[in-house]
């Protein structure tokens, strides 16, 4: 007998692949990886009519679950787990000392990531952490680790952690871990009126269009993390540091540099800081949805 033959394509490098090594065959759909991704899993014969792969009835949540998977697979699997690791290198820089030191070695948190030029490479550099994240949303995270974007190939692990141990991570991190661009003093919460936000929901849906990467509710892209708590994870300080200047503070940062004046800096971070899980967004003063829908056409 021969072999058996694999019938489907190797997907383990599917979201590294730019939009001109896909076939899109006859589909009317936007020429990017997560477009074809979706429409691949709805409807296979739409990107190729010769496509064995059977069409199923997907709920929603399950085909962003899955293109969210797809997406993060960006080279072939390693054979062993090791080779997927980067060595720590001891830096001076970082001595952590207190119950912070005992639990930070406990759960080996430097293997995943780097604490001021000291750690790993598999997952988001913690250095400043302190700055971006809310306190109370860190305890949260430490103790039930959610997918915050698929662009990041590994996802954290549950670990079980005790609300003592969140809670002397979250605090260690929130006084220590900060970045000198990042200032919280500069940020007036107080002026985030719901007029104020009404003009960042429509900067951040009409003029900038931010939901061709971010996701908020079931509509969106998925390059950069969701946004539907970023009113309840993200510092204001953080959110207008970053919309000024995101490279200044993540180097690499895929995100584009917009160049937003003061005014919009401010309404965009008022309009993010209304959005919290759990809690209905508030209702944002004179911006209708057929208004921004009208001003979209029109781009």
């Amino acid at each position: 007998m021969n072999p058996q033959k694999d019938f489907g394509p190797d997907l383990s490098a599917l979201g590294g692949k730019n939009a001109s090594e896909l076939e899109f065959g006859a589909a009317k759909i936007p020429h990017n990886l997560v477009s074809y991704i979706q429409a691949k899993l709805q409807d296979p014969a739409s990107v190729n009519p010769a496509a064995r792969m059977p069409q199923y009835n997907w709920e929603q949540a399950d085909l962003d679950a899955v293109t969210t998977a797809l997406l993060s697979m960006k080279g072939p699997p390693p054979t062993s787990a090791l080779q997927n690791l980067v060595v720590p290198r001891k830096d001076v820089a970082f001595h952590p000392t207190g119950s912070f030191a005992e639990v930070y070695e406990r759960y080996k948190c430097y293997t995943c990531h780097k604490f001021n030029g000291y750690g790993g490479d598999l997952a988001p550099d913690l250095s400043y952490e302190g700055s971006r994240a809310q306190p109370q949303w860190l305890v949260e995270f430490l103790k039930n680790p959610q997918t915050l974007g698929p662009t990041l190939v590994l996802r954290m692990p549950q670990l079980n952690m005790s609300d003592k141990d969140a809670a002397t991570l979250a605090d260690y991190i929130s006084m220590v871990l900060q970045h000198p661009a990042v200032n919280p003093a500069t940020t007036d919460t107080k002026q985030f009126t719901p007029a104020l936000a009404a003009l960042g929901k429509q900067l951040y849906q009409v003029k900038y269009q931010c939901q061709s990467c971010h996701t908020i509710g079931s509509s969106g892209g998925y390059v950069g993390p969701n946004l539907n708590n970023a009113g309840g994870w993200l510092t204001p300080a953080w959110i207008e540091a970053w919309l000024k200047n995101p490279q200044a503070l993540v180097a690499d940062t895929i995100e584009p540099r917009r160049n937003c004046t003061e005014e919009e800096t401010k309404a965009l971070t008022a309009y993010l800081m209304t959005l919290r899980v759990g809690i209905k967004p508030q209702k944002t003063a004179g911006v209708s949805n057929a208004h921004l829908s009208a001003q979209g056409a029109g781009r």
